[in-house]
């Protein structure tokens, strides 16, 4: 045993001692952890004499932050036995744990020589490319579904593509990462770590361990509570969560935007389904009276091509990347400002950025004035029915809220009603909004007769004359001061506002 070793059980008599000197970010505790990896790690004597010894104290000093990480979160637990330090999990020596700990942060790092290509690999699949060869992997994943009591082809077929879809999301926002073990840059060698604990697996292990989880949530047995102790240590973090998303949602999403031709399907659709509008609403704003049999058919017809192309899915996917990818920043966009509005209410916002108002405020007064009556109007956009805040502690004022913000909303022209419920109620990017709006006009104009339904909204669309982002903007922001000024203008409005920001 070294002396570095043994200054470390005896600077602290218990292994509870040892991880609150680690939690507390004692020196002295880093210090023998340290020169522990110094000077008895071989990964450590590699690395230095290959890239130098700064490039080794840098990944050496990530090990440690990483390491404190896990034991902190508990991650990893420590235990001594027979004056040996030991990983509580596994009987795993001290030593053999952070050296392997080392030897993950250096084949995660630039100073792999095979840390290119595996960057390269990870950004392609990040842009929607490379998905077939991961597909290689399909045999294994079915076998372990099957293995689970997943035994219908098409359920196995569905929640592949839906562990696809869960682990390019993870790998988009950074959560996970991949690497490349040994000279071999092929599939077998790519392995998933996870970027806060460093915790890895094979990457088919982990895809294996995503489509397992998927299925005990569907099935909600007791054995998905045992599956969280059962896939690869990796999935305790990432691929245990519940993923509401299906591949059917997004390639619905994606059918009713491009696929659909009567553009005004996907408008009623979007208007019922992600602004949770009534039908009679729904007709109302736009001029119509068969807006149930219109919903029906869209759905219909998507049910008919998804059996038809639902072993295409990763196909389509690839080919829908971009239009999701705009719909998650759309829905970050709406969310910042959300956010902004509820710093600044708590006195938390060291700086008011005006320019993600361009729709909403254009002067500081503005801003202040009329900031929660904004967070109240956005809510509402897609909240819809007055069903859908039963059981809410202040469900009555909400209700009275509701019934007010849809009396002022459907005193506005059909136009400006429907964009603003399509900015605020969904995430369908601008040029998606504007496509809607462009191919509706051609499509209602195709009706014959002055008395042809949709005439006004037609009316309204031709009057708007050339649609681009600004007039987005500015039509959003002429709307949001029409509706500022009816808002500040009702008593009961304000009154409950107040009481419930008060509250």
């Amino acid at each position: 045993m070294s002396r570095v070793y043994q200054k470390l059980c005896n600077e602290f008599n218990s292994a509870v001692d040892l991880m609150n000197a680690i939690n507390s970010n004692k020196a002295i505790a880093y210090y023998c952890l340290s020169q522990l990896i110094i000077q008895s790690c071989e990964g450590y004597a590699n690395i230095a004499l290959k890239a130098g010894k700064e490039a080794a104290d840098d990944l050496l000093t990530q090990v440690l932050l990483v390491f404190h990480r896990q034991v902190k979160h508990g991650k990893t637990e420590l235990k001594y036995k027979n004056g040996l330090i030991l990983t509580a999990k596994d009987d795993r020596e001290l030593l053999s744990h952070l050296s392997e700990l080392l030897s993950i942060t250096y084949q995660t790092n630039p100073l792999n020589p095979s840390y290119p290509k595996a960057s390269e690999f990870s950004s392609a699949l990040v842009n929607g490319r490379g998905f077939q060869k991961i597909l290689n992997f399909k045999g294994l994943i079915f076998n372990t579904l099957n293995s689970c009591g997943c035994s219908e082809p098409d359920d196995r077929e569905e929640i592949l593509n839906e562990s696809l879809i869960t682990f390019w999301k993870k790998l988009g926002c950074g959560e996970i990462g991949l690497y490349f073990t040994g000279n071999d840059i092929n599939l077998e060698n790519c392995k998933v770590f996870n970027y806060r604990f460093y915790q890895n697996s094979k990457l088919s292990t982990f895809l294996a361990g995503i489509a397992k989880n998927i299925f005990f949530n569907r099935t909600r047995t007791s054995a998905f509570q045992l599956s969280l102790n059962s896939t690869a240590e990796i999935t305790e973090e990432s691929s245990s969560e519940q993923e509401p998303e299906s591949p059917a949602l997004f390639l619905f999403l994606y059918y009713r935007q491009y696929l659909e031709e009567r553009k005004l399907r996907t408008i009623i659709s979007i208007l019922q389904y992600d602004c949770n509008l009534e039908d009679k609403e729904v007709r109302q704003l736009l001029g119509i009276n068969n807006a149930r049999i219109h919903s029906s058919r869209l759905r219909a017809g998507f049910a008919e091509w998804y059996e038809q192309n639902i072993r295409r899915t990763h196909e389509i996917l690839d080919n829908a990347h971009e239009y999701l990818v705009l719909r998650e920043s759309k829905k970050e966009q709406l969310n910042e400002k959300i956010r902004t509005i509820d710093l600044y209410n708590r006195s938390s916002l060291p700086y008011l950025n005006l320019g993600i108002f361009k729709e909403e405020f254009r002067s500081i007064p503005e801003f202040r004035q009329n900031r929660n009556i904004f967070n109240t109007m956005f809510y509402f956009a897609s909240t819809g029915k007055p069903s859908a805040l039963a059981g809410l502690p202040d469900e009555k004022p909400l209700r009275d809220l509701l019934e007010i913000f849809k009396t002022a909303l459907f005193s506005l022209k059909q136009l400006k009603a429907i964009h603003l419920l399509l900015f605020y109620g969904s995430d369908e990017p601008r040029q998606a909004v504007l496509q809607l709006f462009s191919h509706l006009l051609v499509e209602l104009n195709h009706s014959n007769g002055e008395n042809r339904e949709g005439y006004e909204l037609v009316k309204q669309l031709t009057e708007s004359g050339n649609m681009d982002e600004e007039w987005l903007s500015n039509d959003l922001y002429s709307t949001n001061r029409i509706l500022f000024s009816k808002f500040s203008d009702i008593k009961d409005f304000m009154n409950i506002l107040q009481a419930n920001e008060t509250a």
